[in-house]
């Protein structure tokens, strides 16, 4: 979830948050974005492996659609919203594009959610997202409310206590500022998740080698397994496994709401 509303920075200078160029670069990103993406995304999909795809889910701060679409394709019956008039207008080509409705993305704010209590099987937040939200407590509350009895939330953050994060290189320096001086760390979010009502339940982190090692062991290693992201996600196993205690530049956490 982001603003589009002016703001300004220690020069003086005012500017939207994300612009239309910004979502574009993130929609068709250089390969350390594209991996930092897909890492996420993997170990997202590993906390939700136990999950069953059915039902309604919820993206917020949707950007491009990408998680709307990963959640449909998976099965659920899939929803986005966003606070950026940009953000709605690309998701909705990019959904048109993929067979489906443009209606299913929103303009909305994370802070009043126009659904009914117990909507949505799974609702997602990611991505930093968080650190845009001016009351990410009202929030977080809000998706207590909307998600079903068991559902389940899935969340985000950067870990800017990770000397090695140098977030996405679509950000400008003000989007970075902002990330580093706004976004929770593991210990306060659970807090906010159990202060909502949400049960934290599980969490894991991502990108856990610096983006330009993962490119030199992947490409040095080509043809197994078949697809570039499909090594890039092995070897983010494989070093977990190696060493579980180590974290990432990116934290993800699952929590759920009571039954």
């Amino acid at each position: 979830m982001v603003t589009t509303d002016m703001i300004s920075n220690n020069v003086g200078i005012d500017e939207k948050w994300y612009e239309f160029s910004w979502y574009n670069s993130f929609e068709n990103p250089d390969k350390v974005d594209e991996i930092k993406k897909y890492l996420e995304y993997s170990c997202a999909s590993e906390l939700l492996s136990n999950a069953v795809p059915c039902g309604k889910s919820l993206d917020i701060g949707t950007a491009t659609g990408r998680y709307l679409r990963a959640w449909a394709r998976l099965g659920y019956d899939s929803f986005g919203i966003d606070i950026s008039s940009d953000a709605v207008s690309i998701t909705q080509q990019q959904l048109v594009k993929s067979g489906l409705e443009a209606e299913r993305v929103q303009k909305m704010d994370a802070c009043g959610l126009e659904f009914a209590n117990d909507t949505f099987r799974l609702v997602s937040c990611m991505m930093g997202t968080l650190a845009y939200i001016e009351t990410p407590q009202a929030a977080m509350h809000e998706v207590a409310r909307v998600l079903e009895p068991g559902g389940q939330f899935v969340v985000s953050n950067w870990l800017t206590s990770n000397p090695e994060l140098d977030f996405l290189v679509a950000n400008s320096p003000m989007h970075n500022e902002r990330l580093r001086a706004q976004t929770p760390d593991p210990a306060q979010l659970m807090r906010s998740l159990s202060d909502a009502g949400l049960v934290p339940a599980k969490s894991q982190y991502a990108v856990l080698l610096p983006v330009q090692t993962i490119l030199h062991l992947v490409t040095s290693h080509e043809g197994e397994p078949a697809g570039f992201l499909d090594r890039v996600a092995l070897l983010e196993r494989n070093v977990r496994n190696l060493f579980p205690r180590r974290q990432g530049q990116i934290f993800v956490i699952l929590a759920q709401k009571a039954i």
